[in-house]
């Protein structure tokens, strides 16, 4: 796991190889409001893995082992896929606090786009499906119609039959006695 070090300023003097550091505290504020806070950036950190699937599950698991507000805030930070200076304007603040809240407003923006984004796919891969069904059926009838035309031409009626089958036709046939010597003529 990536550990920062303690917040801190830096006081600079006038050779480059020389500074002052001072630790900075958290500032003291309501934990019930932090508690919930955590909580709410945690589940909308969860709904945003969700519909992320590039990144690994893994990391809810070491988010369960942080109690620091600071620390899940930085680690949360770091999953994300965000500009650099807008992980710089995160990581700079000082107060937990704020940037739970920021990171629970990045959290719900980018929430939305992958939703849209799902959306859109979704529309996508119906049309998809809509085109592939529409021309399966369309290359199935021109070979049926293809098929059709190969086949000779049957008569229309049985009276358009050559001389040779005319005297049978329209008596019924016999059950059983004889057969016809030749085969149908059509």
């Amino acid at each position: 796991m990536i550990r920062r070090p303690p917040r801190s300023t830096l006081f600079p003097y006038t050779t480059l190889f020389r500074s002052e550091v001072e630790d900075l505290e958290d500032p003291a504020m309501n934990q019930l409001e932090l508690k919930a806070l955590k909580r709410s950036v945690y589940s909308a950190f969860e709904t945003f893995l969700d519909y992320a699937k590039k990144i690994p599950k893994d990391i809810l698991k070491s988010l369960n082992n942080i109690n620091s507000a600071s620390q899940l805030a930085d680690t949360i930070v770091l999953s994300l896929n965000l500009k650099l200076r807008e992980r710089q304007e995160l990581l700079e603040l000082v107060d937990p606090r704020q940037r739970l809240e920021k990171i629970y407003e990045i959290l719900q923006r980018e929430i939305e786009i992958l939703q849209v984004e799902r959306r859109i796919k979704g529309r996508i891969k119906k049309q998809m499906e809509r085109n592939q069904k529409e021309y399966y059926l369309n290359e199935h009838s021109s070979s049926r119609r293809t098929a059709d035309a190969t086949v000779t031409h049957f008569p229309q009626r049985v009276t358009d039959c050559p001389a040779q089958c005319s005297p049978r036709v329209g008596r019924p046939a016999s059950r059983g006695g004889r057969r016809c010597p030749r085969p149908p003529c059509w």
